[in-house]
Formats: structure tokens, C-alpha cells, sequence
């Protein structure tokens, strides 16, 4: 009698263990899908997008900034590494042709030109797009740091159970705070030990990553903040070098 008392008691317990388990899966596959819904919005519907990306390592700093003005979408990257030494480019793409520039000592010089066609088409930009007919790109990418990505409800399961989230605020701003090793929408090295994502509530934005890598014992912080403005891009902003 006592030992069937204590089996019901212990499936008891890992019925309700098993309970709370969906419930906070569930909780966190909401947040995801929000967070996916709202960014995948921004990328499909907004022509004109500025984003400013600055990084910093252990070896160096990153500036980046992007210009996207309809079809042209335009990129400066400007890194200082640890020794003091400074390297510059800009990438500039049309529907057309791809270029990159190298900028050095002030003097700017085309060290890419590609022309899109043939079964190379321009990559299209988007989350969960849908290409026009009679048109395959044999890539796609996103200009938005989309935390909440999935490309299939499995892969959305998955992201949930292994990623905590939490309620924190930053600079005044209700945000999530999106922390774990696995993700299916965030790039990492095989030194990578944690990545954190800081996503604002209302808008689905992604403004602050904190990745913390292990190489041989060693830890470091890698820290990357975001800004986001949408409709500002002019036509001068978008201007290819000379």
C-alpha cells in the first residue's frame, strides 16, 4: 500500500514537472514567433533602412554602417584592430553588379566588380520570403538581427527549449533578454560559450548582443550594439564612390 502511494506521488511529480516544462516551452515559442513576426515585417515591407552596428573584441573594433535605399544597398566597414592599424571598405549593390572598394590612406580603389546573371542572380533580401515568379536566388539574407528566426515549427521547438527568457530593462526600455548556446538564428564559433540577445519588446529589435567566448582556457567578451532607422536613407547617403 505505502510503496503504491509513493509510485503515485512520484508520477504525480513528473506529470506536473512535465507540466511546467510545456508551459514555459510554450511561453518562450510565443515570444519567438512575436519576435519573427514583427522583424520579418520590417525586412519584407522597408525599402529605406539605416543600420549601425559597432562591435568590440578582445583584438579589435568594428564600425558598421548600412544604407539601403530601394534596390541599392550600400556598406562601410571601418575596423582598428589592437596594434593600431585601421582597415576601411565599402560595398555597394545594385540589382545589377556587386563592387567592393578598399579606402586606404584616403584614397578609395575597386577591388570588386561582379555582375549578377546567369545562375548567379542577386541574392534577395528578406526573413520568409516568397521569390517572384520565375526567379531563383541562389541566396537569401537579412539586414535585421531577427532573434526570434525559425524556418520551421520543429526548429522553433527546438530554439525554445534551449533558450532562456528573461524580462530586463535597458536604457529605460522593457526588453527580453534571449541567452543559450543553441540557435538556429544566430551565427556562432565553436568557441562559443554563451550569446545573449538583448530584443526590444514593442518593435522585435535586436539592440545589444553580448557573446562570451572560451579558447583554451581563456574567456573573452564580444560585445555588438545596434540602431536601427527606418525612412531616413537620402539619396546621398546611398551614393556610389567615385
Amino acid at each position: 500500500m505505502v510503496k503504491k502511494k509513493i509510485i503515485k506521488i512520484f508520477l504525480f511529480v513528473i506529470m506536473l514537472l512535465v507540466l511546467v516544462f510545456i508551459i514555459f516551452t510554450t511561453r518562450k515559442a510565443i515570444i519567438l514567433a512575436d519576435i519573427d513576426s514583427k522583424v520579418s515585417n520590417l525586412e519584407n515591407t522597408k525599402k529605406n533602412v539605416y543600420l549601425k552596428m559597432d562591435s568590440t573584441t578582445s583584438e579589435y573594433t568594428l564600425e558598421t554602417e548600412r544604407f539601403i535605399k530601394e534596390d541599392i544597398d550600400k556598406l562601410i566597414l571601418k575596423r582598428k584592430n589592437k596594434d593600431g592599424t585601421e582597415t576601411s571598405i565599402i560595398q555597394y549593390d545594385t540589382t545589377e553588379r556587386h563592387r567592393v572598394y578598399n579606402i586606404k590612406n584616403g584614397s578609395i580603389t575597386l577591388v570588386t566588380d561582379t555582375v549578377y546573371g546567369g545562375i548567379s542572380p542577386k541574392p534577395v533580401r528578406g526573413s520568409h520570403i516568397e521569390s517572384p515568379e520565375g526567379v531563383t536566388p541562389f541566396a537569401s539574407y537579412t539586414v535585421i538581427l531577427n532573434a526570434g528566426y525559425s524556418d520551421s515549427l520543429p526548429a522553433r521547438i527546438i530554439n525554445s527549449i534551449f533558450t532562456s527568457v528573461k524580462n530586463v530593462k535597458i536604457d529605460g526600455k522593457e526588453c527580453y533578454e534571449i541567452s543559450g548556446k543553441y540557435s538556429s538564428s544566430t551565427l556562432y564559433s565553436e568557441n562559443t560559450e554563451k550569446i545573449s540577445v538583448y530584443v526590444e519588446k514593442e518593435t522585435g529589435l535586436t539592440i545589444k548582443k553580448v557573446e562570451i567566448i572560451n579558447e583554451n582556457g581563456q574567456k573573452s567578451e564580444n560585445i555588438v550594439t545596434y540602431e536601427y532607422k527606418f525612412d531616413s536613407v537620402t539619396d546621398e547617403d546611398v551614393k556610389e564612390p567615385n
